[in-house]
């Protein structure tokens, strides 16, 4: 997921800085059903033993008999449609070849084509990178606002700390949204721009 996230060499995901922790709170939280859901299953699962099937030894085994592997034509014209770069091109092939393999029956020749599912998973795909390439502490803070609607520099800067984010790291991120116009300050305290284009990523 990493490799798929950030691609093969164009950009790095540094996990030192707390990235990826950050990454999953902007993904997943800011929903307070959605929180709770997540608390209660984490408590649920304490002591609990995963089932490990033996389907694994017996999937490497019919894996390895795959002697020839084709993709359909249809494959690479939705490819087109999503005007990837070359190196996003062959992971986003990689993807349909392994969601093949986790869902079709197949012998010795495996038959890679689209459907409706495979392009709603390369949907997902790309946003998940769309939030990568803008940022995702800009993004984290812009999340943030989304769900507390106006904050002042005060709270912001308790809130983001809960985050992993320090107080510079805050500054400069609201400094660069403002500048963007992104957000505006309303009496001392910030709040989101209606109607712009980058909280389409918060959706």
């Amino acid at each position: 997921m990493l490799t798929l996230w950030a691609g093969i060499q164009p950009m790095y995901i540094e996990l030192e800085r707390g990235l990826m922790r950050r990454f999953w709170y902007v993904i997943t939280l800011w929903d307070p059903n959605l929180t709770r859901q997540i608390r209660r299953a984490r408590r649920h699962a304490w002591g609990v033993r995963p089932q490990i099937p033996d389907a694994p030894a017996v999937y490497v085994q019919k894996v390895n008999q795959i002697r020839e592997v084709e993709f359909r034509e249809s494959v690479f014209r939705a490819l087109d449609d999503f005007d990837l770069m070359p190196y996003e091109d062959e992971l986003f092939e990689y993807f349909a070849l392994g969601y093949a393999l986790a869902t079709m029956h197949f012998d010795d020749v495996v038959k890679v084509d689209v459907s409706d599912e495979l392009i709603a998973l390369w949907r997902e795909q790309m946003k998940w990178r769309d939030y990568v390439r803008f940022g995702v502490d800009i993004l984290l803070v812009l999340k943030l606002l989304q769900w507390k609607k106006r904050l002042s520099q005060r709270e912001l800067v308790v809130q983001c700390a809960r985050l992993g984010l320090s107080a510079q790291q805050t500054f400069e991120c609201i400094t660069k949204l403002i500048r963007m116009g992104e957000v505006k300050v309303v009496k001392g305290e910030y709040e989101i721009k209606e109607g712009r284009d980058s909280t389409r990523l918060l959706d």
